[in-house]
């Protein structure tokens, strides 16, 4: 029988063959890398999310999981949603997963007004800076899971403004829900109320 010739490795080469073994783990690894999921309640993409979109709702993508996120926190100070006396009939909805196209509209309606929409998309938390005032549907999944949600201001002052306007030929006012009776109401855009803004994954 043939004998097979021993190969001495000097230093260099036995740290090449064990860079190249580690590599190749590393992809391996990566190989067996799963997705995260997001569920609801969790502290994701900056806040927690509040909602996954479903069939009918805008937003949904099937064989994709996308929703909402709403801040952990309320922002600071209370807000008008301005625009006072202007119209935004057929600008904005009352649905689920247009609180960004909602935002959007009250901005270009009006882009010099200090409005809660714009204050909401100048924001930067947890390093993202996409964020918007919710519609009033979200708003009203909001206050449903708000136990799981971090504090909520429940006083006589507890209105939360939505970014669903409301128009017609005698009053111009907007969405909100009062935290602490659970009512939806309509009021004057000129009053401050609190915000607690959300955004989409």
């Amino acid at each position: 029988m043939k004998k097979l010739p021993i190969v001495r490795l000097n230093a260099s080469k036995m740290k090449l063959i064990v860079l190249i073994a580690s590599i190749v783990s590393g992809l391996s690894s990566c190989n067996k890398y799963t997705y995260h999921i997001p569920v609801e309640g969790e502290k994701y993409g900056g806040g927690i999310v509040l909602h996954i979109f479903q069939p009918h709702e805008k937003g949904y993508i099937a064989g994709e999981t996308h929703g909402v996120i709403v801040a952990e926190k309320d922002l600071h100070g209370l807000r008008t949603f301005g625009l006072i006396g202007v119209d935004l009939t057929g600008l904005t909805s009352s649905d689920i997963g247009y609180g960004k196209s909602n935002t959007e509209a009250i901005i270009a309606a009006y882009p010099d007004s200090a409005s809660a929409a714009k204050f909401c998309s100048e924001l930067k938390i947890n390093y993202f800076d996409d964020w918007y005032l919710p519609s009033i549907n979200e708003l009203n999944l909001i206050f449903e899971k708000r136990q799981s949600l971090g504090t909520f201001s429940t006083d006589y002052t507890s209105h939360y403004w939505a970014s669903t306007a409301y128009d017609d030929a005698n009053y111009s006012g907007a969405f909100s829900r009062f935290f602490n009776t659970a009512a939806i109401c309509v009021k004057d855009r000129f009053e401050p109320f609190h915000i607690r803004p959300v955004r989409y994954f």
